[in-house]
């Protein structure tokens, strides 16, 4: 069959663009393995167009909670991933590795590629930063996003103090030109019991340092010992999509009537058609008619980026209200609780000091000169009189 008609043939599809006032919106969690089922219902208040997430909980090599609707994209090992709620989103997958995956999505002003990344604490750190360092240099002057979970401390994102790790990570940034986006007054991205951290970094590259970018610290709740962590750039998303009509609701006869109108001509021009040039003007001419009759006659389907969980209700939405004003309690309690410990050991050194003075006993450094124990007068003086005593019984 000869295939050369359809090389310079302009098909029509149904297709649609749309572009949203919406800034691009990003979510980042460490999952640390719990079940995401909350996560679908996070999504539909918050309505993100991409999710980076690290140690995600795998059962049948899914993600449990995650809407099949959602594109997924992970290494084997699921130590990190991105997930793409948004069925009008058209990611390109540039790269899985061990401890990263990273692609590529298309914005009104520019493509953007976006990584998520994931070092454990016990493992050398170096290894997912040169998996990143590979990505970043095969892009150059390209404008990058990561959210990563390094597990480093330094205090240009948050700790009190350095380590060996949150050296390393910080040449990293400096020597491919990164910007850290982490605010210092944020709160902890890490939160277990009465232990606290910032482990979670979002990095940028120079080039999108004119795009306005917006971080945030959620105090959502996730099921995790992490915090969701938002980031906005003030870049719309342009998307294409398959136009879908509501033919539910009548308006076929009007359909029916419009297309009517034409069809007796495109059936003569049909089977007037003498090769395949002619018949395929003809297949073109027929698909267009159809696509202004259905424009012209049924209304088209609002297609939602995130859909509600059908499962969650009002009542778990009074419960997780509830929940998170308990936590909040919880935390404040352990706070004063640690306080008041503190005071009262303090009280009790300072009792038992002072009772032992008021004993004539005192305890300080032991030396080979002095012995560490010493008594009063009034015991030297009872011990005195006794041995005095007998003496004399003798």
């Amino acid at each position: 069959m000869d295939n050369s008609i359809f090389e310079n043939t302009q098909f029509l599809y149904n297709i649609a663009t749309e572009s949203s006032n919406e800034p691009l919106k990003i979510l980042q969690i460490n999952l640390a393995r719990a079940k995401a089922a909350t996560n679908q219902e996070t999504a539909s208040t918050i309505k993100p167009d991409v999710i980076l997430v690290q140690e995600q909980y795998i059962n049948n090599n899914r993600i449990p909670g995650i809407p099949q609707t959602w594109k997924t994209f992970s290494f084997s090992n699921q130590k990190a991933a991105i997930l793409i709620p948004s069925p009008k989103l058209k990611p390109a997958l540039l790269a899985t590795k061990v401890n990263m995956v990273a692609l590529k999505i298309q914005t009104s002003s520019f493509p953007i590629t976006i990584i998520s990344a994931y070092s454990s604490p016990a493992q050398d750190v170096h290894t997912t930063l040169q998996e990143i360092q590979e990505i970043i240099s095969s892009l150059p002057e390209e404008k990058i996003i990561i959210g990563a979970d390094l597990n480093g401390h330094n205090t240009l994102w948050g700790y009190r103090s350095n380590d060996n790790r949150g050296k390393d990570i910080l040449d990293f940034i400096l020597a491919n030109n990164l910007n850290i986006i982490n605010k210092l007054d944020a709160l902890p991205t890490f939160q277990r019991n009465s232990s606290v951290g910032w482990p979670d970094l979002t990095l940028c590259s120079q080039s999108l340092i004119d795009s306005s970018i917006n971080w945030e610290v959620l105090e959502e709740i996730s099921l995790s010992d992490h915090r969701y962590i938002e980031t906005t750039i003030a870049s719309t998303v342009a998307n294409q999509f398959y136009k879908r009509y509501k033919t539910r609701h009548g308006n076929h006869l009007k359909f029916l009537n419009i297309l009517g109108k034409e069809i007796y001509h495109l059936e003569r021009k049909i089977k007037a058609a003498k090769n395949s040039g002619e018949l395929n003007n003809v297949t073109i001419e027929l698909q267009t008619l159809i696509i202004n009759a259905c424009n012209n006659s049924f209304k088209i389907k609002k297609q939602l980026l995130i859909t509600k969980p059908n499962w969650w209700t009002e009542q778990l939405e009074i419960h997780k209200k509830k929940v998170r004003a308990l936590r909040r309690r919880a935390q404040r309690a352990r706070k004063l609780k640690g306080k008041q410990d503190t005071k009262y050991i303090r009280k009790r050194k300072r009792s038992t000091k002072d009772l032992l003075s008021k004993q004539g006993i005192w305890v300080g450094e032991s030396s080979a000169a002095q012995p560490p124990i010493c008594m009063g007068s009034s015991t030297r003086w009872r011990f005195e009189n006794q041995f005095s005593h007998l003496k004399s019984r003798t």
